[in-house]
């Protein structure tokens, strides 16, 4: 049993909650050298690549509904994400600070 982050009714037993994103960030991460180790075989010594950072959104927030107001967070979510303007100036947070 749950209570529904739409409709604020608690779930029967047995009933199935669905997860949803409820808030999201525009996050972009930099670029880091000889970040990323790679296996170099038997005797040999770990070489390391490149991280090339990026830029994109992540989930900040996410909510159990019911599976009646699922349609409706569904539609909301896709709503949020379509409104979210590519040159929004970006907030750079460690993820280290977070966890």
């Amino acid at each position: 049993m749950y209570r529904c982050a739409k409709c604020d009714r608690v779930t029967t037993a047995r009933s199935s909650a669905h997860s949803v994103v409820s808030e999201i960030r525009i996050m972009e991460y930099p670029h880091r050298s000889n970040a990323i180790p790679v296996a170099g075989g038997k005797r040999r010594k770990r070489a390391k690549r490149d991280d090339r950072g990026g830029r994109g959104w992540e989930i900040k927030k996410e909510v159990l509904v019911c599976t009646d107001c699922l349609p409706q967070a569904k539609a909301d979510f896709e709503a949020m994400v379509a409104s979210v303007p590519t040159s929004l100036p970006v907030i750079t947070e460690a993820v280290a600070e977070e966890a």
